[in-house]
């Protein structure tokens, strides 16, 4: 079976003995509700790349400037309700209709990092949108709730 395919994973494997824990495939694309990438910049950015799934489990692979945790990949389970909010703020605020690349006019200030926001649909549809600077309110309001929940979950180190 292919890794984009394997999603079925028992919530008791979440949390076994770090000796016991089986690989979890971090490329979800398919069952991906949202996926939040942030890019490095000149400073001391967080660079790192969250998936949330619509099976409600949370995919976070950091990549450099993430404290606590520091580099590597991590799983957590955020429950169903989780998902299905990220799923009902996109809705409501009509994110997939908003431009795909901010700014939308000109070009970005060099050494802002890129946000890349990718939400995924139930046809396998997949809207991306890139933000270095000036997106709207609903897409700062998204990015804020997925950064929340990084900082909110007790994350378990993965297999990479």
């Amino acid at each position: 079976m292919p890794e984009s395919e394997r999603v079925e994973i028992e919530i008791d494997t979440l949390h076994q003995e770090e000796s016991e824990i089986k690989e979890i495939p971090i490329k979800l694309d398919k069952y991906t509700v949202l996926s939040l990438k942030k890019d490095a910049c000149y400073m001391r950015c967080k660079e790192y790349e969250l998936k949330i799934t619509n099976e409600g489990l949370a995919f976070y692979h950091c990549k450099a400037e993430c404290y606590p945790l520091g580099s590597g990949h991590y799983y957590a389970y955020i429950g169903k309700n989780k998902s299905e909010e990220f799923i009902h703020y996109i809705e409501e605020n009509k994110i997939v209709s908003l431009s795909e690349k901010y700014p939308t006019h000109g070009k970005p200030v060099e050494g802002i990092p890129l946000t890349t926001l990718q939400l995924g649909f139930d046809n396998g549809d997949v809207k991306t949108i890139e933000n270095y600077h000036h997106a709207p309110k609903e897409i700062l309001v998204l990015q804020e709730m997925a950064e929340t929940l990084i900082s909110d979950l007790e994350w378990e180190r993965s297999i990479e």
